[in-house]
């Protein structure tokens, strides 16, 4: 094939975005994550299958008689990539702030309350120790006429975040089939950003500042007349702080299954 033409593709892939979904895929499966790029939802508002750019998830499980754990962790994430800064406004919380069961969930015979797990989930949350929470973003130089692409990428992993779940395999009569056993799915929606995102607030005398960082955690809430779930907490997370993410990730994962083994193992004493 003609070289001058193999570098043209590389350069419209590139320029396209589908490089950095690419990338962003490298990222999760040298983590050792399992991915589905392009995995299909159903947007139950526009009553049709659409894909979300990256489903990716971790599992971890216990089969011995005495645990019997399955724990999964899915993220659902829409990818952008953008010449232009996205701009984060927020505004002050507590850093110390609890982070409860926000995102769409699953539980069956768990071996202790939820409630003893909302401890672990502020402890490992990707907000942890920032003093701030983001309440809305800008994207830098755009024409006001223009759509904004980070409300519809937040849109779009939030509706496939809370389909996921809805799915025949979670549903009750095929949980049935673990007995006793435990089985807990949490899910995390967000957005990656394949480019710069810069946070903005205003100082004690009102003065603007400025920014840059690499993950923005956001409260976002959405309502629509046929989605149940209309709060989330989402995370917009740059290319480049991508690893860093799935490290706390995966903190909050290893926390949460060693309490869940811990408490059947006592179950079972």
């Amino acid at each position: 094939m003609n070289k001058e033409l193999l570098e043209k593709v590389r350069a419209d892939i590139q320029k396209t975005g589908f490089g950095s979904e690419m990338h962003a895929m490298k990222v999760f499966l040298d983590a050792g994550w399992g991915c589905k790029p392009g995995k299909g939802y159903f947007d139950q508002d526009e009553q049709k299958t659409r894909e979300i750019d990256l489903a990716v998830h971790r599992s971890v499980h216990d089969w011995t008689e005495s645990s019997n754990i399955l724990f999964e962790y899915h993220v659902l994430a829409e990818v952008r990539k953008s010449e232009r800064p996205w701009i984060v406004f927020t505004h002050d919380v507590s850093p110390t702030l609890g982070e409860g069961w926000s995102n769409p969930s699953i539980y069956r015979n768990l071996p202790c309350s939820a409630s003893e797990i909302s401890p672990l989930l502020a402890e490992t949350s990707t907000r942890r120790g920032i003093p701030w929470m983001g309440y809305g973003v800008h994207e830098a130089f755009k024409n006001p006429n223009e759509p904004s692409r980070w409300y519809s990428a937040a849109v779009h992993a939030c509706k496939a975040c809370a389909d996921d779940l809805t799915h025949e395999a979670y549903s009750d009569e095929t949980l049935k089939g673990f007995g006793s056993g435990t089985f807990l799915v949490l899910s995390n929606p967000i957005v990656i950003l394949d480019g710069t995102l810069i946070r903005a607030w205003l100082d004690s005398g009102a003065q603007l500042q400025l920014e840059e960082i690499e993950l923005a955690p956001l409260e976002f809430d959405f309502r629509t007349r046929n989605l149940k779930h209309d709060s989330y907490r989402l995370d917009i997370v740059t290319l480049n702080g991508l690893s860093s993410f799935i490290d706390r990730t995966n903190e909050r994962v290893d926390k949460i299954y060693e309490l869940l083994r811990a408490r059947k193992h006592c179950e079972g004493a």
